[in-house]
């Protein structure tokens, strides 16, 4: 944001209970506006400065449920004269208003955020459907808000204590929250919150008599959602702090029930701490004021999961100093380069963002060596600066400039940085690696323009290593025109419904290019400016407390949506109404109470030809009571998915109408959803299953970050069905959760060291073997699995090079020598963006060929060979004994053509998730394969210039059927064998452009006995038993009914009956 003195105004700060004055600023293009109410407790206007009534900032199109610009401080105000408040607002953002009543507040003043349907208010901050629980996300104009009124009765009580280190130290500022569930205030705000004051102390008022199994919720520092988190634990007359993560085991000792008198004297005092700390420098010494931050997340994890495992998050002081306070264990810590600041972003020690997570180095934190100091210097990035302006040349400030990389098949994707406009229209965006970038300006009123036109037109511009950066990328937006209309509803209650407009002529994308949003209270009108000329397709999305159906204008299906061309003038009279949609509600429960269940996250995925697992259309979570409510939806017939809160003891699965979730999608019961408004689901009791727990070793060390995923045996052929995965901290210990009964093996996998991965056997070493793996039962106890014993390995390392240059993106797999023509699959890496790759945990018995394929890059995989180039298949390559470790050196990339095009189906829709196969015209050899991506598009690379091939495909899509490619001009391009399948001869450029239309596959159904299967074959099968090559498999559903799908028309199959077991 930039400084103006011709826009300013007073923003508190709320320390405790202390206001503080700090200079609010504010671009002077930014229009501002006034949000004004009054306070009142029993009928009585609240006196001056009793309460606080804070505005939280929200990006504008993110409906207050997400997009917080972390840049903008809440805003704080104390009420005034009469009850009465009034603040000066950037109507950049949309807001959430919460009121808090200080100590000195009366009785009947309590605790609230504001609810445009409840004068007095809620205490629940996140807008979650239906909207009476939720707060109200204000859609700011700039014509303002009036009315913005709390008016609260009865009593209430404080809460009042200090928090201090276990030394009595002073602690930083950290939050105190009050909440009805384990979840974080910050995931689920449902409760009472404060902060603490300099001095340590703490207070919470206006909170609500009589509450019953409420928590209370100690993070530090404050306003960090990844900071550490702990809970009050009961210890007689005083109390104890203990790790979230032990809350579950806490039980009674860590709920509490108000009464009506207050509660003094709750001092907290934190555990014992262990403190990563330093100075972050750039190379003239240190960073200035939150300009990098340090972020801290416990290693074990993998690049995946990594975000969910942060657990601290501090910025630089103006001295460059940081301090990240952690409990004890091990973790990896990231630095990142802050909006505006001029470094590139790093992992400890050295490690850069590509290579990320997984290559960083872990540190450790005991009560032996409680801190450690990390002082990294970062190395400047590269910049691009440039200019924008409106269709008349005039600057532009506020515009959004983002830097975007370069994918060798999609173009630009993923955001690197980006800068906001001052008033003369300059931007500058630093940080950045070397590389190929394009840039995209954004604003509300103006569009998105790209530098060089639209996304596919593009300019594109490399930044070297002796380059300071990219400048004079100036940005002109063009005639500008805007699309308007009037938005109706079959709804009492007012929405906020938000507008967005994809220009569909210019791109292959599946819905379009993204011009503009804007979001508006409907019934009302709407105008979205900044549109070129172009044709345009306008979806209109409610937030899900409305139950509004979301729609397309003139439909509510992409394909079928109304086009609207934009020329030479604005378009007006662009009206959709919104109906109402269904709604489905349940409960979810445990097995041991029956106790509602807080924070399972429920998903409608409604049944679909086109999807086998069904279109997802809607999601809600449980709350307190253990109930969801998923609106908006259309009639139809749906599954619902239960994902449980992570590292509770709670099984997912599907609902069954039996009330006991099933594992298994293809035996959930279906939920009609009719004309009824609401359907009521039936209860689901999910259970508390035991757990399996282990601890990994190497020798009788514990070893962090291994990997071990539970797969129960289900009679089949395969590894088994998978139930959960955990990983190892630095003390080894694994905990298997939320599992069903039944028999497991344990596919163990290494992310640290040269350990093997592989497959758990009791009272031993792992083993390769996977028939040698143990298997454990898993009854209605918890079950010790003991040491899970690493093999030391060793390791091939290596570098992919393309014309002196690192090819990134590359897998190479270890296959290890059986005899075999290819040898049995070992593991895999991929390369990181210098070309260099590492595959750990190679058995020092074995030996190993190493086989390279390629994901993006028209390059031609192969097998490496002792030169250190690639070749088509291992015929004549001596596989390397493992005893020590391989260092394969540079390996040299050859290009090689692709056959490139599209897929779609029925009127030209694309189809994602169809693979394809190229083999060899002559011989029918296997050479190469791709999938398509979401918007059809696929490659097949890796192919030889003059040889010909034929293209094959399958999908798991069951309306649509397998088949080999035909050149038709008309109707399916679908040939049902390789015989009458067309000859593709690919030269030295490759072929692009190849259009394949689907046909529409069949389906034979019918009636079978619980707990039996059917297979489809196309040949009398001698070998039966191993399924793997069927051309369809079914189950008897709940109602005893199977359908096989996607067959292929007018050919005859062999049916076969066999047991869900597999006999």
């Amino acid at each position: 944001m930039s400084v103006s003195s011709r826009a300013r105004a007073a923003v508190l700060v709320l320390l405790g209970s202390v206001l503080v004055t700090v200079p609010f600023t504010t671009s002077a293009s930014a229009a501002i506006a006034t949000i004004s109410g009054t306070i009142t407790a029993n009928n009585t206007p609240v006196p001056a400065g009793t309460v606080q009534v804070v505005f939280i900032p929200y990006n504008k199109a993110a409906n207050c449920v997400g997009g917080t610009p972390p840049s903008i401080p809440n805003i704080v105000t104390p009420v005034g004269a009469n009850g009465q408040y009034s603040m000066s607002l950037d109507t950049t953002y949309d807001y959430k208003v919460m009121f808090k009543p200080l100590t000195t507040a009366p009785r009947s003043a309590k605790f609230r955020w504001y609810n445009s349907t409840q004068i007095g208010g809620t205490t629940d901050g996140f807008q979650q459907a239906p909207s009476t629980t939720g707060a109200t996300c204000i859609n700011f104009q700039p014509s303002g808000a009036t009315s913005i009124n709390l008016s609260t009765s009865g009593t209430s009580l404080q809460l009042t204590g200090t928090l201090r280190t276990a030394s009595g130290s002073i602690v930083p500022p950290s939050n105190i929250f009050v909440t009805r569930s384990t979840l974080s205030y910050f995931s689920d705000p449902d409760g009472y919150a404060s902060r603490t004051a300099a001095n340590g102390s703490w207070e919470i008022a206006g909170v609500d008599e009589a509450l019953s199994d409420v928590y209370i919720q100690v993070m530090v520092p404050a306003g960090t959602s990844g900071a550490p988190r702990f809970f009050v634990k009961k210890a007689g007359a005083s109390y104890s702090l203990i790790p979230a993560a032990e809350v579950s085991a806490c039980g009674a000792d860590c709920k509490f029930n108000f009464g009506t008198g207050d509660i003094s004297d709750m001092n907290f005092r934190l555990p014992t701490m262990g403190e990563i700390s330093g100075t972050i420098s750039g190379p003239n010494g240190p960073v200035g004021f939150g300009e990098v931050c340090a972020t801290a997340y416990t290693s074990g994890g993998s690049s995946i999961d990594m975000y969910s495992s942060q657990v601290g998050s501090v910025c630089t002081d103006e001295n460059g100093q940081y301090t990240v306070s952690v409990a004890f264990g091990s973790y990896k810590v990231q630095f990142i380069n802050q909006s505006g600041a001029p470094y590139k972003s790093e992992w400890y020690n050295n490690v850069s963002p590509l290579a990320g997570y997984s290559a960083a180095q872990a540190i450790t934190l005991s009560s032996v060596s409680p801190t450690t100091t990390i002082s990294p210097t970062l190395d400047e990035g590269k910049s691009i600066s440039g200019r924008v302006t409106d269709a008349g040349g005039a600057p532009l400030a506020g515009v959004t400039v983002s830097a975007f990389t370069i994918h060798p098949d999609y173009g630009p994707y993923g955001s690197l940085g980006s800068a906001r406009s001052n008033d003369s229209g300059n931007f500058a965006i630093r940080g950045l690696e070397i590389g190929e970038y394009a840039i995209m300006a954004t604003h509300r009123d103006y569009g998105s323009q790209w530098l060089g036109g639209t996304r596919d037109t593009a300019t594109r511009f490399t930044i070297t290593s002796s380059d300071s950066g990219a400048s004079g990328k100036n940005i002109q937006f063009p005639r500008g025109y805007k699309a308007s209309g009037v938005i109706t509803t079959d709804s009492t209650q007012e929405a906020n419904v938000c507008v967005t407009a994809y220009l569909v002529a210019d791109t292959n994308m599946s819905w379009g290019t993204t011009i503009n949003t804007s979001c508006f209270m409907a019934p009302g009108a709407w105008e979205i400016k900044g549109l070129r000329e172009g044709s345009y397709k306008f979806r209109f999305g409610s937030t899900p407390e409305s139950n509004l159906r979301s729609t397309f204008l003139g439909s509510t299906d992409v394909t079928a949506a109304t086009i609207t061309s934009i020329t030479s003038a604005d378009v007006g009279g662009l009206d959709v109404s919104l109906s109402s949609g269904k709604i489905i509600t349940g409960k979810i429960v445990d097995n041991v109470g029956p106790n509602p269940i807080t924070g399972v996250c429920v998903s409608a995925f409604k049944i679909s030809d086109t999807v086998p697992w069904g279109i997802w259309s809607g999601s809600s979570c449980t709350n307190s009571a253990g109930t969801y409510l998923i609106t908006g939806l259309d009639e139809g017939s749906y599954q619902l998915r239960f994902d449980p809160p992570s590292g509770t003891d709670f099984s997912p699965g599907w609902y069954q109408e039996d009330g006991s979730p099933t594992r298994r999608m293809d035996e959930s019961t279906l939920i009609v959803v009719s004309n009824e408004t609401t359907t009521t689901a039936a209860i689901q009791t999910i259970l508390q299953g035991p757990t399996f727990t282990a601890v990994a070793v190497d020798g009788t060390t514990p070893v962090a970050g291994v990997c071990v995923s539970a797969l129960k045996n289900t009679g089949t052929n395969g590894w088994g069905e998978w139930g959960t995965s955990s990983c190892s901290g630095t003390d080894g210990k694994i905990t298997l959760r939320g599992l069903a009964e039944g028999d497991y093996t344990f596919q163990v996998n290494t992310s640290s060291g040269s350990y093997q991965s592989g497959w758990f056997r009791s009272s031993t070493t792992t083993t390769t073997d996977r028939t040698q793996a143990s298997s454990v039962t898993l009854g209605s106890s918890s079950v010790a699995l003991g040491n899970i014993s690493l093999l030391t390995g060793t390791k091939a390392t290596g570098k992919l090079i393309s014309s002196s240059k690192g090819v990134w993106g590359a897998c190479v797999q270890a296959l290890k020598d059986d005899g075999g023509p290819w040898g049995m699959w070992s593991g895999s890496t991929c390369t990181n963006s210098n070309g260099e790759f590492t595959l750990r945990g190679l058995d020092p018995t074995a030996s190993y060929r190493f086989r390279v394929d390629f994901g993006v890059g028209d390059y031609r995989p192969g097998f490496v060979t002792s030169n250190s180039t690639l070749q088509s298949g291992p015929d004549g390559i001596t596989a390397l004994a493992a005893t020590s470790d391989i260092n394969l050196g540079d390996i040299a990339v050859a290009n090689a053509p692709s056959i490139k095009g599209t897929v779609t189906s029925g009127a030209s829709r694309p189809e994602s998730n169809v693979c394809f196969s190229a083999q060899k015209s002559d011989t029918m050899q296997w050479i190469s394969s791709g999938c398509s991506s979401s918007n059809g598009t696929f490659a097949i690379r890796g192919l030889t210039a003059g040889d010909s091939y034929r293209i094959s495909w399958w999908t798991q899509k069951p309306t649509l059927a397998p088949g080999w490619y035909k050149e038709l001009q008309q109707g399916p391009t679908h040939a049902n064998t390789s015989d009458e399948a067309s000859v593709i001869e690919v030269t030295s450029s490759g072929v692009s452009g190849l259009a394949i239309r689907l046909k529409d596959g069949a389906a034979i159904s019918g009636t079978l006995d619980a707990g039996l299967c059917v297979a489809a074959w196309l040949h009398s099968a001698t070998n039966s038993s191993q399924r793997t090559d069927a051309s369809a498999t079914s189950c008897a559903n709940a109602n005893n009914e199977f359908e096989l799908r996607g067959l292929l028309p007018s050919t005859d199959y062999f049916l076969q009956v066999f047991k869900k077991d597999g006999t």
